[in-house]
């Protein structure tokens, strides 16, 4: 097992992944005449498409073995209405998209709880930077919340942690620097023993828990805690994608 808790991922050849560097393609895992600095998990490197027949780049075949398996996505998007579930802020849909205002601390929930284990994607752009998205989430009965440059000075963390935002907070990130217009994909894990977030398939923050430790800063407080929902500063901000797919058991679709 890799020291990422993946088995088999490291050394015979680099993969090829989702991001994006400039205009090469990202690889990580190192290949069979990689150093050991080259094959760890943060390393991350990139080639051009003219490399695409490499020897040492390639792919490797993925089985779930814990926790069942991914279902299809739920599309959370279609199940919006700003009418109904808008927290704060003015949130409206358009030709298929969910766009909210520049409101302090905007929030909204979806009719739908989530899942013993899910991931929850959105994909989403901005129109000035620095903003922040937050994903609300919850497991079972404790809610939480990914949030990405909140607080002053602006960083991501997963808040709160025992009881704070920042102080002892081992999941604090420097700001990340979104660029205006620009589409980006976020990914909330939420897994028995751990949560992953993710951002365009580089993982940002993996926090190991029982959730014991965890509770939801009350800046980001909702009416109905345990539904899935988005949270936003520094708007205005446009959503293409926001979506579930449940991983370990059903999650409930709320009364509307």
């Amino acid at each position: 097992m890799e020291q990422n808790g993946t088995f088999d991922m490291m050394g015979n050849v680099y993969e090829w992944n989702e991001t994006l560097i400039g205009s090469s393609r990202g690889i990580r895992g190192g290949a069979s005449n990689s150093s050991g600095d080259d094959i760890a998990s943060w390393d991350r490197s990139a080639l051009g498409v003219q490399f695409k027949e490499y020897w040492p780049v390639g792919f490797r075949v993925a089985s779930n073995v814990k926790g069942g398996s991914v279902s299809e996505e739920i599309d959370l998007l279609k199940l919006a209405d700003p009418a109904r579930d808008e927290v704060i802020g003015k949130w409206t849909l358009s030709e298929g998209n969910l766009t909210v205002d520049g409101t302090a601390a905007a929030r909204i929930s979806f009719p739908y709880e989530p899942p013993e284990e899910y991931d929850f994607v959105i994909e989403f752009s901005v129109s000035k930077a620095p903003s922040c998205i937050a994903q609300l989430v919850c497991k079972g009965e404790v809610p939480f919340t990914w949030s990405m440059n909140a607080g002053n000075p602006r960083r991501c963390r997963i808040e709160d942690i025992d009881g704070h935002s920042v102080i002892g907070n081992t999941t604090l990130r420097p700001l990340y620097s979104f660029e205006a217009g620009k589409k980006y994909t976020l990914i909330v894990e939420v897994r028995n023993d751990r949560v992953r977030c993710l951002i365009n398939g580089e993982l940002i923050v993996e926090h190991k828990t029982n959730y014991s430790d965890l509770s939801r800063n009350k800046k980001w407080t909702m009416p109905e805690q345990l539904r899935l929902g988005l949270g936003t500063w520094d708007g205005p901000t446009t959503f293409y994608r926001i979506a579930t797919r449940e991983v370990t058991g059903k999650g409930r679709f709320a009364d509307k």
